[in-house]
C-alpha cells in the first residue's frame, strides 16, 4: 500500500509539475535535480536521534503560474546515531507543492508544502524494528546561483511533528 502510494504521488507530481515548468518557452520554468546532505533529527524517540540523510530531490517550476510547481524528495540514509542501546537510521520520501521566489539573479527562496513519510530503523543488538509515520510536510530554503545551471542550497524540512533536518546541496538545472 505504502509503496502504491509513493508512486502515486511520485507520478501525480512529476505529471503536475512537469508541464507548469515546460509551458511555453517563453516562461522560463525550469526542472532541476539536485543532491543534498540532511541532518535529520528525530524527537519521536526517548531521546533525540540525529542520523545523515542524502536526499535526492526533482523540482520542476513553472514562470507562468508565480513560480509554482512540484518537488519530490527520497533521503536515502547515510549513517546512524546510538540511542540507548539502539543503533538507529532515518530515511523518508516527500511530495510537495513548492514556490520559488528570486530575490535577485542569483538568490532564490523557496517555500514547500506537501506530504512526507519517515522510516525508522532500529537494531538493539541482532533485533531490529522499523517503524513508519507520515503526515504533512513543509519545508524553507534558499539558493545561490553559481552560474545558470549550478546553484548551492541550504534547506530545512519539517517532515511530520517529529522530524526535521537541515541540509547544505548542490542543484542542477536543465
Amino acid at each position: 500500500m505504502k509503496k502504491a502510494l509513493l508512486a502515486t504521488a511520485v507520478v501525480g507530481a512529476l505529471t503536475i509539475g512537469t508541464p507548469l515548468a515546460t509551458w511555453a518557452e517563453d516562461s522560463k520554468g525550469y526542472s532541476e535535480m539536485a543532491l543534498s546532505y540532511e541532518m535529520l533529527t528525530n524527537e519521536g524517540l526517548s531521546s533525540s536521534a540525529s542520523t545523515p540523510v542524502l536526499a535526492v530531490k526533482y523540482r520542476s517550476i513553472g514562470k507562468r503560474w508565480n513560480n509554482f510547481g512540484s518537488e519530490v524528495v527520497l533521503g536515502i540514509p547515510m549513517g546512524e546515531d546510538t540511542v540507548g542501546t539502539a543503533k538507529v537510521r532515518n530515511a523518508y520520501w516527500a511530495v510537495f507543492f513548492a514556490s520559488v521566489i528570486p530575490l535577485n539573479e542569483q538568490v532564490d527562496f523557496n517555500a514547500k508544502l506537501g506530504y512526507g513519510t519517515v522510516s525508522t530503523f532500529a537494531k538493539v543488538g541482532s533485533e531490529s524494528t522499523t517503524s513508519s509515520d507520515g503526515g504533512l510536510a513543509w519545508g524553507l530554503g534558499a539558493s545561490y546561483k553559481l552560474n545558470n545551471k549550478v546553484a548551492l542550497s541550504l534547506d530545512y524540512n519539517k517532515l511530520h511533528s517529529n522530524v526535521g533536518g537541515i541540509g547544505f546541496g548542490a542543484n542542477y538545472r536543465f
